[in-house]
């Protein structure tokens, strides 16, 4: 086998996949994030002030594929204050 299959996309059209990610999807898939229902809908979450809740969103928002990102930045895009961060880390 060459690796190189057939596939139907969302309108139905056939194209060839190579098995290869481009760059297109790439980017798509980088700008796309999940948030966990358990914990959004949880009681504890929902207590949160609400600029702890937007600051845990805007987190999620801004992590690499690791899970990492620059706390200070985002909170000053956010204007999260350090007690928001606090309330998260508890």
């Amino acid at each position: 086998m060459n690796g190189i299959s057939a596939k139907k996309n969302q309108s139905g059209v056939l194209f060839a996949n190579d098995g290869l990610t481009n760059q297109a999807e790439k980017n798509n898939m980088a700008n796309r994030r999940m948030f966990s229902k358990t914990i959004t809908n949880s009681s504890r979450f929902l207590m949160m002030p609400d600029t702890s809740r937007l600051l845990y969103y805007d987190l999620g928002m801004n992590a690499d594929d690791d899970g990492f990102c620059e706390h200070f930045t985002v909170m000053r895009m956010s204007g999260a204050k350090p007690d928001d961060l606090k309330v998260l880390q508890a």
